[in-house]
């Protein structure tokens, strides 16, 4: 567990035994939702979770990523930021927000570990405003085929192409041009009328994870 990192393995051990019991969850499942989140820190044992504001995807976290911070911390606003669901069967462990202030206040090894997670966070989602910004056709057209990749590399749109093409403010023509483009990347194949799409998004810079812009 990466708050526990640095500190003796003895502490460590007491703690990680103190934590409620990890929690299993089915695909499709909702863990967090802007009206209904635990106050906790979530931590990825097993499997994956995808952040959706809306339609958009914010991220993905795997084995070994957290979330759950934005909803800490803050008595004034009830509701999470994002809906957080299982994109396969998912097994957590939830850090109460009390056993969290505790631990930071008892241990600065904690502190310096939630600092540099944080750090973490505040990089990939400036990363994340620069991509928005800046993206290029292309790069929004293949950010947006990858939100929705399942993990045999099947992209299943929630509409049709002439819809994403609305969603992207392109012309249909602009949207085929950039698919065959992908496609002469090799970026993006067609097999039975599905569309597949190779992962080319880089390592999460702080972890050496893989977690796709949540």
């Amino acid at each position: 567990m990466f708050l526990l990192e640095h500190l003796p393995l003895e502490i460590a051990e007491e703690l990680t035994a103190a934590l409620p019991a990890p929690v299993s969850f089915e695909k499709g499942d909702i863990l967090y939702a802007p009206e209904d989140y635990p106050k906790a820190l979530c931590l990825i044992l097993d499997g994956e979770v995808k952040a959706m504001c809306g339609n958009f995807v914010l991220t993905r976290i795997s084995a070994g990523g957290a979330f759950g911070v934005a909803g800490l911390f803050d008595e004034e606003s009830d509701n999470y930021v994002s809906q957080v669901y299982a994109v396969t069967p998912v097994i957590a462990r939830f850090i109460s927000e009390w056993q969290l202030i505790e631990w930071l206040m008892r241990y600065p090894a904690v502190m310096h570990n939630m600092l540099r997670f944080l750090t973490c966070r505040i990089r990939f989602l400036n990363a994340r405003i620069g991509q928005l910004v800046k993206a290029s056709t292309g790069d929004r057209v293949y950010q947006l085929l990858f939100d929705y990749r399942q993990a045999d590399g099947c992209v299943r749109l929630p509409y049709s192409l002439r819809e994403l093409a609305a969603r992207l403010d392109i012309g249909r023509s602009t949207l085929y041009r950039t698919l065959e483009g992908l496609t002469a990347q090799g970026l993006l194949t067609r097999r039975d009328r599905a569309l597949y799409l190779q992962d080319k998004i880089p390592a999460c810079i702080c972890t050496g994870r893989k977690e796709t812009v949540s």
